[in-house]
């Protein structure tokens, strides 16, 4: 190699790693008379020029330094010059840049892998781009509505697009947006402690092709509303365990539970005039810009409730965990409450399942490692209807919610239910008053969710109530009065946030 190639490639050097590897001995950082590098090239090309593709630079210690006349490497060896505090100061500087690396593909703010959500997890739910819209959507107005709180909407950036090539083409939205296309917000209210933050997902049925019971806008989900209906939304109550959090309440409006990352052409949709034929579901992109919102507005939180009602319930039972460990980290603690949110899968209901899979677009966001379990073999042995190879394979809801339990060492649930629910009973296809409707409504609730509770026996239980045909309580005065063997519901929530030993699994008998 000519000299001067050579001193131009160990100036580039220089620029690049000189400051940090000065010392006492070596003030001016790297420079020729250290032997700390190693300059390979190829002998292949033409009267052996050196290329930046051909040129490999390497930090190594003394003992790396090797011979010109080395066979092995072709290397020129510069000056033998042993650097004490040099090489200290690189192993150090190399060990925490090989920390920061890291850090890098874990959550933000995660110290180490004995808690919270683990490496692996965290890796395969990045792979499959569940993290697609964190940060990627900031509210483009923030307005005060009164008693505390702000109203956040975002931009649907409406624009026309010609995807089918036709001549007018079709006029779609891009950002976050209600199922049919009207603007979407969120709201948010400080409370006197500065430590908590209930994130509440709103519910509101579901929607796919033919089938249209859900709320398609966030109209009449303001907090005012809310809040005259009691329950976790009375603050003057002080038997309320949410009293004093801060508050991020996400209206529902995207039909697909939360869950949804596609847009269907469909003409039969009552709102098709609105939408020119589209339906929005935008359900992770929607609560991926809520959970910004309270990142923004709360980063500093130590425990996070993430409550919600029916569909709500599925929203934060599902993907809302893991959006929440990468935007706050695995130190927070972290609490899932599902409010008659209905999980179970009724395995006639196959078809169904496998339409909206397709039609909300969610399967892409299933991890890989996320199985089936083997329930579904007694649930057709009790039911005394075809075998365990009629029921698909795939990952469920409750199969999701045991895979994020088993790979998030200090996530808990709670789940609340009645054993008579007749909305949930309804989207489940159990309400078509068949004798047993009830009884396989009951079945899975209990037995379904119970795989759950016995492979998470210290951090998933259940509050069913037996003889009741009610539907979600949270937002509801009956919050405050509802029991089970004795124990009062607002007390178990209470148990449940402080983890206290007296939190127990509670199943009403009939």
């Amino acid at each position: 190699m000519e000299n001067g190639k050579m001193n131009q490639l160990i100036t580039s050097i220089r620029k690049t790693y000189g400051s940090f590897l000065t010392s006492n001995d070596n003030p001016n950082g790297l420079d020729r008379e250290t032997c700390i590098i190693n300059f390979h090239y190829s002998d292949q090309s033409p009267n052996n020029t050196v290329t930046t593709e051909q040129t490999r630079t390497t930090v190594s210690t003394h003992q790396s330094c090797t011979s010109p006349n080395s066979p092995a490497n072709s290397a020129i060896s510069i000056k033998d010059k042993w650097n004490f505090p040099l090489s200290l100061f690189l192993i150090v500087f190399l060990a925490g840049f090989a920390a920061y690396v890291y850090s890098l593909v874990l959550p933000e703010g995660r110290s180490d892998v004995s808690e919270g959500l683990s490496l692996s997890a965290s890796r395969e739910l990045r792979d499959v781009g569940l993290d697609a819209y964190l940060w990627k959507k900031t509210a483009k107005s923030s307005e005060d509505i009164g008693n505390g709180w702000t109203k956040h909407t975002f931009d649907p950036q409406n624009r026309p697009t010609n995807l089918r090539g036709g001549e007018n083409g079709d006029r779609r939205m891009a950002g976050p947006i209600c199922i049919s296309g009207t603007p979407y917000s969120v709201f948010s209210r400080r409370g006197s402690d500065p430590s908590r933050l209930l994130i509440f997902f709103q519910g509101g049925g579901a929607c796919w092709s033919n089938f249209y019971h859900c709320t398609v806008d966030i109209d009449g989900q303001e907090p005012s509303f809310w809040s005259s209906q009691g329950g976790v939304w009375d603050d003057n109550n002080p038997s309320n365990p949410f009293r004093t959090y801060n508050i991020v309440y996400m209206p529902y409006c995207d039909g697909s539970c939360w869950v949804g990352d596609k847009d269907v052409k469909d003409f039969a949709f009552p709102a098709r005039d609105k939408t020119g034929g589209w339906r929005y579901h935008r359900g992770l992109q929607n609560q991926s810009a809520g959970l910004n919102v309270a990142k923004t507005l709360f980063p500093d939180v130590g425990k996070i409730t993430l409550a919600g009602s029916s569909a709500g319930g599925i929203g934060v039972s599902t993907f809302a965990p893991f959006l929440v460990r990468f935007l706050f980290g695995n130190t927070i603690e972290l609490t899932v409450f599902n409010d008659a949110g209905p999980i179970m899968f009724n395995p006639s209901q196959e078809d169904v399942y496998l339409l909206t899979q397709y039609e909300w677009g969610y399967k892409k966001f299933i991890v890989p490692s996320c199985q089936r379990i083997s329930y579904f073999g007694q649930f057709f042995t009790w039911a005394g209807i075809g075998n365990e190879d009629d029921a698909p394979h795939n990952c469920h809801t409750i199969d999701l919610i045991r895979w994020r339990l088993d790979n998030d060492s200090t996530v808990r649930d709670a789940f609340y239910e009645t054993d008579g629910d007749t909305t949930n009973r309804f989207f489940l296809g159990l309400l078509t008053k068949q004798p047993n409707d009830e009884a396989i409504f009951r079945e899975l609730l209990v037995n379904e969710i119970g795989t759950a509770v016995s492979a998470h026996v210290d951090r998933y239980r259940r509050f069913i109530v037996s003889g009741d045909q009610s539907h979600t309580i949270l937002q509801t005065n009956h919050f405050y009065e509802q029991r089970v063997n004795g124990v009062l519901l607002t007390e178990w929530t209470e148990h449940f946030l402080s983890f206290s030993p007296l939190w127990k699994d509670i199943v009403g008998t009939q």
